[in-house]
């Protein structure tokens, strides 16, 4: 008869009782008796209270907290910017300081006939129009002045990829620390460009104090005064308390204790040279389990909320988390719908119909993939049928319009690796 041993209401002593009774002789019973008592009862006892930890532990970590994890992005000018708001903050902070170029640098570049960036620049435009000025490959004239003259120069555009490089770093770290990756509703990020200038005649002694563009009927959508702003920011606090060994007597529990944290914000780890296997709170604490014996100074994501408390940005905010309920699957148009509902942007745009295609003859795409970067992970096959996504703006004129449809197409995407998910404006 099989016996599950570690059964709660399961008995071991009665047990052992009732087989050593089964023993005819007095004096082989006795011996084992003395075996049992010293020998597999500790065992079983030790054994029973190693299980029972283990069930505690993940009976807790199943309570953990669970954190929001949205990341909020927009723009602001940069002398709106106050540093003592924590609300939202700069991608990167090097974007407040003074346009500084090393003019030497400069001319070396040149001179192995490489365009030097000088400036970053906000194109108010749609995603349409923002393809059409990539694909003219335009070279734009300009004025380079220093404080003995201005020379004549020329400029080109390139599409800056440093903002977005900033959405993969956090990838990254959603992917360090196991918690689920939301695509980040970034629109302004893709309006991004560095101006770089590509020949000029100032002389390499000067000093560069300022630099004028012409971008001729784009001229009117430039804007040199604005920067990207999210909520996140970067945040130290070391090991509260000597590291503990696991259960697993491998790794090591690292606790953050509630104290060093801020009410209502999420933390991630992000620390290079620290190898993490799990990270949760519990009673406000953060567990960080690591290979670390040591304590660590940890780098730690902050994503604070209150930006959806205050009315002070001059430009929409945007989030990536579900106004209602998550989805675990879509299998219908109806669940399709609904999805893209909950994410909470029908004041830009509608969705009208979906329609399956095998082939997708329009190829001038009017989305993007918010996720291109990882795209390849999700995508294996690239024989995959259309779903073509069709939308109706609630403003015609508004230049986010195509981009937020991306955001949207984008999270769908996820649910539905098997098609290839595109987005259309009626």
């Amino acid at each position: 008869m099989e016996e599950n041993f570690l059964r709660p209401d399961f008995q071991f002593e009665k047990y052992i009782a009732d087989r050593l009774m089964e023993i005819s002789d007095e004096g082989e019973r006795r011996a084992l008796k003395e075996v049992m008592r010293e020998t597999l009862v500790p065992f079983y006892e030790q054994t029973s209270a190693y299980m029972a930890e283990i069930e505690n532990r993940l009976e807790q970590t199943s309570k953990k907290q669970q954190g929001r994890y949205e990341v909020i992005t927009g723009i602001a000018r940069k002398d709106r910017i106050d540093l003592t708001e924590e609300a939202m903050v700069p991608m990167q902070y090097g974007d407040l300081a003074d346009m500084q170029v090393d003019i030497e640098e400069m001319k070396e570049q040149l001179s192995q006939g490489n365009p030097y960036a000088v400036l970053k620049i906000f194109f108010k435009m749609s995603y349409a129009q923002i393809q059409q000025i990539e694909r003219e490959k335009r070279t734009f004239k300009g004025i380079v002045y220093t404080q003995d003259g201005e020379y004549p120069a020329f400029f080109s555009i390139e599409r800056n990829q440093s903002y977005l490089q900033k959405v993969q770093k956090l990838y990254d770290a959603f992917m360090q620390n196991a918690v689920s990756w939301n695509t980040v509703c970034a629109p302004y990020l893709y309006k991004f460009f560095d101006v770089k200038i590509v020949k000029t005649q100032c002389p390499a002694d000067e000093m560069i104090q300022k630099i004028t563009v012409d971008f001729e009927e784009y001229k009117q959508y430039a804007h040199f005064d604005l920067i990207p702003v999210w909520n996140i920011r970067m945040v130290e606090e070391k090991t509260g308390a000597y590291p503990e060994l696991t259960i697993d007597q491998i790794h090591y529990d690292h606790c953050i204790y509630k104290g060093h944290f801020k009410e209502g914000r999420d933390y991630l780890a992000v620390n290079s040279n620290v190898k993490i296997w799990n990270l949760y709170r519990m009673d406000g604490d953060m567990h960080i389990l690591c290979d670390a014996m040591d304590p660590v100074r940890w780098q730690l994501v902050e994503m604070g909320y209150d930006v959806r408390n205050k009315n002070i940005y001059e430009y929409p905010v945007f989030g990536n988390v579900n106004q209602q309920q998550q989805f675990n699957c879509i299998h219908t148009y109806a669940e399709v719908k609904r999805y893209i509902s909950q994410l909470g942007y029908e004041n830009y745009v509608e969705l009208l119909d979906i329609k399956v295609q095998q082939e997708y003859i329009n190829r001038n795409y009017e989305t993007y993939g918010m996720d291109a970067f990882i795209e390849d992970e999700i995508r294996v096959s690239t024989k995959r049928p259309y779903m073509v996504f069709l939308f109706q703006a609630k403003d015609r004129e508004c230049y986010l319009n195509q981009d937020v449809m991306s955001f949207l197409v984008s999270k769908v995407q996820w649910q539905i690796p098997e098609f290839h998910c595109v987005g259309e404006l009626q």
